[in-house]
């Protein structure tokens, strides 16, 4: 897991995700550095708890558990509009 530095602090980067048009056609009409909220189906297939390595490279605290998950599904939870809010699709 990639680590951000900012100063002298350290940021944990929280992961990232490739979406392919075929899987939500959505991301063709949305904009780089734009946010986006979505809905990530997952399936866990690890859990385990980090090593020190991880404890000294990443800052990861002692006793912290990480899961590895395989995405099932991925769907949009909202629509970003113009202020940065977000409106929740209506599922009817």
């Amino acid at each position: 897991m990639p680590i951000i530095r900012k100063g002298n602090k350290r940021k944990r980067h929280k992961g990232s995700i490739t979406i392919c048009s075929s899987d939500l056609p959505e991301i063709k009409n949305w904009q780089v550095g734009e946010e986006y909220e979505l809905i990530v189906k997952v399936k866990q297939t690890a859990l385990r708890e980090v090593d020190k390595w991880e404890m000294e490279e990443y800052n990861d605290p002692a006793g912290s558990i990480k899961g590895e998950f395989e995405i099932q599904k991925v769907m949009v939870s909202g629509e970003k509009v113009k202020k940065g809010a977000y409106v929740t699709k209506d599922e009817n």
